[in-house]
């Protein structure tokens, strides 16, 4: 009597399990060979169940499970079908009827409208042909399955000619490793890495490469899954590491060496002491920790392995920097960023492969740079293939970059000869921790654990930030810039980052002294400083705050705020009280149209000022004040000054945005005193004109100089003149009776070097040894102290360069209450002295 094997049935779905299928299944292909029909062994897996059963329970899935099944025996017998894992099925199948099994499975599943996914099966089949059997058919089913399970809208897919290299080849790198490590076909190659400040290489990844006798070059994606399914990735990545801290060695004694990082799988991990392993390698050849760094992907942590974790903190204890690579690929990424402690986070890159069509897609990438850095984390982007996609990443502040818009992977044939053409593109020793912290600065929202006083924006990247570096040799340019502030730069006179820069080169220009002189300040006092300027009809404020130093290099973060609109404070009120106040330091401000020939007086503090020519043009208003208000002496140079055909021109060559000079005037009490005359352009409703500004010169200078003499009261430039001294590119100075120096302008302190008003206050020119071979000085301060008047006297001196240079001065008597009170000066230099 024959003995029958009992085989198990599975008890959710009824179907023969693994052993009774194959039992079953050889049995049907011995019949289908003898009687030449063709069969093809299939592999159905369910895909999109989680979000399934997240919707709708447990007990809804195991219902879809049943109706797979119930599908298949609506077209196959029961003998032909088998349950091959939790979401998987087996089936021996006709060729012919393979598509249709498969359409009618996924009909009889429930669909979603509303779901973006929705429950599906699809199937790999192999047919049973040339001698296979059935394990080897099925192999083949599965892997024709992984070809569309992903990106592939087909359904079902035959494992063909085409899939059979490709199979072959991962058999190939199964078999054929250790041989491959032997033969030198495994290779380390090296891709450059990007600091965005800089545009220069900071340090390079490590990736392997097999380039086989038998099948040529290898994509890693053919061989690294294999490996790893096959647990042998860790000699792979053992040989590459190995040959990296050769090739660095090798790198080091050319001077061309540069910091590099290598991949760890999470099977190294579990396989070998990987810790050991590459300490020992790096022994052997001399490479020291810092040079080194682990890249760990996310999905590696995805399970919150406490060994894991574990043995990646022991790299960190041991002083490597830890990257967290391949972030955003994966559903885990925000826990664990939570629960780790990486140095460098780096941003998948199909992060990057909608950014330069899609907002959201910029919005993403931006606001996980921003929370990573907010992290004090270091940001890092791989896959950049455009210029585009460099300069989005550098806008929103990420730190590294690489991918193929700068270098695709180099062998180390290829590495050494690109380090050294590059040899002033990569970093040097000490550079790195520098531009590190500069790196962390948040210019999306100008934030970072370290830099204090910068008042963040309400909304995320709609402040204007920069950073700026300025040398020793006060050469300025800038690191960095967010996308607000290259709009407000262009909306403010038209700029691009480029001519900003020339203008801020200019020895001249009002806006590099004030922004010099904020950065020396804040270096000084540890405290932000801040400043204004007006551009385009717009008062404006900077912020400037010291970030980092190094060698001869100063970091700064600037923050720019249009006060027009008071986005600071939000209070109207306060701006216009404040502008008010300015009005009263000015005894007459008129507004002139050179276009259509008109002017108005806007502003009248003294009344005998009053305009002399109301129906006239704007040269008529000049002429009658010249001929009225100016002294005789100075009415020609007057005229000059107010000729509005030459301003234009004029302000080319100016050293701020505006035209200043000093002119004697009658005053409220019928004296000849000086006066402060300006024209600023403004743009008013798309047309040009030229605000014109009148003030005084004397404010009581040798009382409140006599404040800093005697009573050492603290009363600066700011306090003495109210900023007016520096509207104009003379070099001003007051002295007293005695010719003792009682103040001056910071032009004038400039041109001498001095580095602030104490290193001339209460000196006399002997005193500072001016008088040697310039007699006629000191007897012309005589003379005006006198009542004479000195104008045009050329001399000579020495400026801060040490340069013997011709100046033209003019000198003039300081008076008060009929009494003259000292005497001020200015000059202006003519240029060098010819020997």
């Amino acid at each position: 009597m024959p003995s029958f094997k009992r085989f198990s049935r599975d008890a959710l779905t009824g179907l023969q399990d693994r052993a009774a299928f194959a039992h079953q299944a050889k049995q049907l292909i011995n019949k289908a060979s003898a009687r030449g029909l063709r069969y093809a062994a299939a592999y159905l897996a369910l895909l999109d169940m989680g979000p399934y059963v997240s919707r709708h329970g447990m007990d809804a899935g195991e219902e879809i499970l049943k109706t797979i099944a119930k599908g298949l025996r609506a077209s196959l017998p029961e003998h032909q079908l088998g349950r091959y894992s939790s979401g998987t099925f087996m089936a021996i199948i006709p060729v012919d009827d393979v598509d249709q099994v498969v359409e009618r499975v996924n009909k009889a599943l429930p669909h979603e409208d509303n779901s973006a996914s929705h429950i599906k099966v699809k199937a790999g089949w192999c047919e049973i042909v040339g001698g296979l059997t059935l394990h080897e058919a099925m192999e083949r089913a599965i892997y024709a399955f992984e070809a569309i399970r992903s990106n592939d809208p087909s359904y079902a897919r035959c494992f063909d000619a085409d899939l059979e290299i490709a199979f072959r080849r991962r058999a190939y790198v199964v078999e054929h490793l250790d041989d491959a490590i032997k033969r030198g076909e495994i290779r380390a190659f090296a891709q450059p890495i990007i600091r965005t400040i800089t545009g220069r290489v900071c340090e390079v990844e490590i990736l392997s490469r097999w380039q086989s006798e038998e099948y040529g070059f290898l994509r890693p994606d053919e061989f690294i899954p294999e490996l790893e399914s096959h647990q042998l990735i860790h000699r792979l990545d053992i040989e590459v590491i190995r040959q990296a801290c050769k090739q660095w060695a090798e790198a080091a004694t050319l001077g061309l060496s540069v910091p590099f990082g290598v991949n760890l799988s999470r099977l190294d991990f579990e396989l070998t002491d990987i810790y050991t392993a590459v300490t020992s390698v790096m022994a052997d050849y001399n490479v020291p920790i810092d040079q080194v760094h682990i890249e760990v992907t996310e999905s590696a942590l995805a399970s919150n392995d406490e060994m894991l974790l574990a043995d990646i903190e022991r790299f960190r204890s041991g002083g490597f920097k830890l990257y967290l690579d391949d972030f955003g690929s994966g559903y885990s990424s925000l826990r664990v960023l939570e629960g780790s402690s990486f140095d460098v986070v780096k941003l998948d890159k199909s992060l990057l492969d909608e950014v330069e069509v899609n907002e959201r897609a910029r919005a993403i990438v931006a606001d996980s740079i921003s929370m990573i850095k907010r992290l004090a984390l270091e940001t890092l982007c791989e896959g950049v293939e455009t210029e585009d996609q460099f300069i989005f990443l550098k806008a929103v502040g990420c730190q590294k970059v690489q991918g193929f818009y700068f270098s695709k992977p180099l062998s180390h044939d290829e590495i050494l000869p690109y380090l050294r053409e590059h040899a002033e593109t990569y970093e040097y020793e000490g550079e790195e921790s520098y531009y590190k912290t500069v790196g962390s600065v948040n210019l999306i929202d100008g934030t970072r654990a370290s830099v204090q006083g910068i008042e963040a924006a309400t909304f995320l990247g709609t402040q204007p930030f920069a950073l700026i570096e300025v040398r020793d040799d006060q050469r300025i340019s800038f690191l960095s810039v967010n996308g607000a502030f290259m709009r407000f730069v262009y909306s403010h006179g038209g700029y691009s980052l480029e001519q900003l820069t020339e203008r801020l080169g200019d020895s001249l220009s009002d806006l590099r002294n004030k922004a010099l002189y904020a950065a020396s300040k804040t270096l000084q006092t540890k405290e932000p400083q801040q400043f204004d300027f007006v551009s385009e009809g717009h008062i404006c404020t900077l912020g400037v705050t010291h970030v980092c130093s190094m060698r001869g290099r100063n970091a700064f973060l600037v923050e720019v705020l249009s006060t027009t609109g008071y986005s600071r404070y939000n209070d109207f009120r306060l701006l216009e009280e404040s502008l008010r106040f300015l009005y009263t330091l000015f005894k007459r401000i008129d507004l002139l149209d050179r276009n259509d020939g008109s002017w108005r007086n806007i502003y009248l503090n003294v009344p005998r000022y009053t305009a002399q020519r109301e129906d006239g043009t704007p040269q008529d208003e000049i002429d009658a004040f010249c001929n009225t208000f100016i002294h005789p002496d100075d009415r020609e140079r007057f005229l000059e000054f107010y000729d509005l055909s030459t301003v234009e021109e004029r302000l080319k060559d100016a050293p701020t945005d505006h035209l200043a000079d000093t002119f004697i005037a009658l005053s409220d009490s019928e004296r000849y005193e000086s006066h402060i005359f300006a024209i600023i352009p403004v743009d008013i409703k798309g047309r040009r004109q030229y605000l014109s500004c009148m003030r005084d010169l004397d404010l009581s200078l040798e009382s409140v100089a006599h404040q800093r003499l005697n009573a050492n009261a603290h009363v600066d430039d700011e306090a003495l003149l109210t900023g007016l001294l520096e509207v104009t590119d003379r070099n001003i100075f007051w002295k007293d009776t005695k010719r003792r120096f009682l103040g001056a302008n910071q032009n004038f302190l400039n041109y001498y070097g001095f580095e602030s008003l104490e290193d001339i206050l209460g000196h006399t020119d002997e005193d500072m040894g001016w008088t040697e071979g310039n007699q006629h000085y000191r007897d012309d301060e005589w003379r005006v102290l006198q009542g004479d008047r000195i104008h045009k006297v050329r001399g000579k001196t020495t400026d801060a360069k040490g340069e013997e240079r011709v100046i033209e001065a003019n000198k003039m008597p300081l008076t008060r209450d009929g009494r003259i009170v000292g005497l001020v000066g200015y000059f202006k230099d003519v240029g060098p002295l010819d020997k």
